[in-house]
């Protein structure tokens, strides 16, 4: 009965256009009160997914990677990687060389340095230098380690407006 009903759903935002601009999270079954508070966690992580990957649909089970990394981004130990690592990143953007901004476009790009060197207006080779001094920051020793650390500082960037809301420090 709950799968019917997630699929119709589903069915129903994707295909109704007014929704165009909406964003749902769905989280996995509870089991009792005890759970709903679970369960509201991990539609605010879906619905963080469906928006970042700008699908109008997101349930927490098809977005395992930003469970993690949403839920352990508010314990000390990942808050601390992340300030620091934007800490360094920002430092060298006061030398002539704006990492940030660099990797922000990066993302957003896919990855393409094609496409970054045209949105920044950089010729692909500055964009490639730039991409060796972000390996240095994030003192990645290969490729796969390079893009893993990449898209765990992207995804923690890019969701703190929407989750910071609700993890706020007082």
């Amino acid at each position: 009965m709950l799968d019917e009903f997630k699929s119709a759903l589903i069915a129903a935002v994707n295909k109704c256009e007014a929704l165009g601009d909406v964003h749902v999270g769905l989280s996995g079954f509870t089991s009792g009160f005890d759970d709903v508070s679970t369960a509201l966690l991990d539609a605010v992580f879906a619905n963080t997914s469906s928006i970042l990957d700008k699908r109008s649909v997101a349930e927490i089970s098809s977005a395992p990677f930003d469970h993690i990394i949403f839920k352990d981004r508010y314990l000390l130990g990942p808050n601390l990687y992340y300030e620091n690592m934007l800490e360094l990143l920002s430092e060298t953007a006061t030398q002539r060389s704006p990492l940030l901004e660099t990797l922000i476009t990066l993302v957003n790009c896919d990855g393409n340095v094609d496409m970054t060197s045209q949105k920044m207006f950089q010729h692909k080779n500055t964009i490639r230098y730039r991409m060796n001094k972000l390996k240095t920051v994030f003192a990645a020793d290969n490729e796969l380690e390079f893009f893993g650390k990449l898209y765990l500082f992207s995804r923690i960037h890019f969701s703190k407006k929407y989750l910071d809301p609700f993890f706020s420090q007082k």
